[in-house]
């Protein structure tokens, strides 16, 4: 076994900024430069969809009971569980909640896994099956316990991998994809994959670990359906390897690399990658299947009203709505489909015209009217303006123009006092006339 690296949040805030400071990113040699990549990216347009969007619901509260939350994952039957590592300095606290997907505020969990006899000192991570077991990465314990579906209070795993052959070293993230499980050792370095049923103390099928990987203290992990594994590391890298990788296989694809450690990870039902970091100003980015390093990302989370402090975990529902933990806040925050188009802003009718004159004296034989456009279109470009003259309730002029001016001829109007209303046109409709007054004389 290896040194541990674990460190608190105070401390890698500490040491990131000390990096930043001094121009230094954690990198490892790889077909992608991260470096480069960032730098080539720096040079071009963003191009991602920014979503400043505040949190459609909230987890939080003392009946939570969550504690420093971490990995979450969704189960069968629109639920949500996170480990809680609590006071992870200390190894105490720590449990498994289980959350109804559509619980908002102060809610108690439906069910809670902990206790003495679950074993666990320290879970780290968590994902579920589809068949509701729930698999734990424990840090200290260097083992994945898995706990039958339903399990609620202080219950005893219904089998644990641990022991010299499965090569567990500090798992920190863990994700199960049909008959395999993959985790993340952050104290070596190393991913590993098992079969879903392995228990005990199991060899796992294959390990990635070494130079040509890039990975510097893996912390989390998915697993696609096509075999291909994505791992986000704690000093800001996406890597992602083919299907069947094991040894020292260098990463076929990496992502751009980040501003803080990569607690979040997800694949959405389309193949768009999703990350989350700590220390971002964009606290949830995502990028198109397939995208490299050299890649912008598609999306992305920011502005000041999403509520994240200290994302430690996140993912991605089927309808595509994102799931957030934040460690700073105890929550459980989940956003709407960062991928769908923004909204398209509310077309209205258009204000009234400006600088309405009718030129000339009473015995002008041309009378020109004129008029700037509104101050405010509606939203869409006005396009026609409606010319009405009026005297008394009787129309005695009516015209629909492109062009800011009408001209009246005398011998069309009737002597007296008459007024000239204006109005603006969009594709909502016409909008409030402007109006202004004169008198015509013979």
């Amino acid at each position: 076994m290896t040194t541990r690296r674990w460190l608190g949040a105070s401390a890698c805030a500490t040491t990131l900024v000390a990096a930043s400071l001094s121009g230094v990113v954690a990198t490892a040699s790889s077909p992608e430069s991260p470096t480069s990549a960032t730098a080539s990216s720096s040079r071009a347009a963003p191009s991602a969809q920014s979503v400043q969007a505040s949190p459609l619901r909230t987890i939080q509260g003392g009946a939570t009971q969550l504690w420093n939350p971490g990995q979450v994952s969704v189960a069968p039957g629109n639920l949500l569980v996170a480990v809680n590592e609590g006071a992870y300095d200390l190894g105490t606290d720590w449990s498994i909640t289980v959350h109804s997907g559509s619980a908002d505020g102060d809610v108690a969990p439906l069910r809670r896994i902990a206790g003495n006899l679950t074993g666990l000192r320290r879970p780290t991570g968590v994902d579920v099956d589809s068949s509701g077991r729930v698999f734990v990465a424990d840090a200290l314990n260097d083992s994945i316990s898995v706990f039958a579906a339903g399990a609620h209070g202080n219950v005893a795993p219904i089998r644990v991998l641990k022991g010299a052959a499965t090569l567990l070293d500090g798992p920190a993230g863990i994700d199960v994809e049909r008959n395999r499980v993959a985790v993340t050792n952050r104290d070596d370095d190393a991913v590993l994959v098992f079969d879903v049923e392995a228990t005990g103390d199991t060899a796992p099928e294959r390990r990635i670990l070494g130079p040509a990987t890039g990975l510097d203290q893996p912390y989390r992990v998915v697993l696609a359906t096509t075999g291909e594994l994505t791992v986000g590391t704690w000093t800001g890298q996406v890597r992602t390897f083919a299907a069947g990788a094991a040894g020292d296989a260098a990463p076929i694809r990496s992502l751009p690399a980040n501003a803080g450690p990569v607690t979040g990870l997800a694949l959405g039902s389309e193949g768009h990658v999703y990350v989350t970091a700590q220390f971002s100003p964009t606290p949830v980015v995502v990028y198109a299947p397939g995208a490299t390093a050299s890649s912008r990302p598609v999306a992305q989370l920011e502005g000041e009203f999403h509520d994240i402090d200290l994302p430690r975990g996140m993912t991605v529902r089927p309808d595509r709505q994102v799931v957030v933990t934040d460690e700073a806040d105890d929550a459980l925050y989940t956003y709407a489909d960062l991928l769908a188009p923004p909204p398209k802003p509310r077309v209205r009718t258009p204000g009234k015209v400006r600088a309405l004159k009718v030129a000339g004296g009473p015995r002008k034989a041309r009378r020109a009217v004129t008029w700037r456009k509104p101050a405010v279109n509606g939203g869409a470009k006005v396009t026609k303006y409606r010319v009405v003259v009026k005297k008394g309730k009787r129309t005695v002029v009516k015209r629909v123009v492109s062009k800011r001016k009408v001209v009246l001829r005398r011998g069309k109007l009737p002597p007296g006092r008459l007024v000239v209303r204006v109005q603006a046109r969009n594709q909502k409709g016409f909008g409030k006339a402007a109006t202004q007054r004169f008198r015509v004389r013979r």
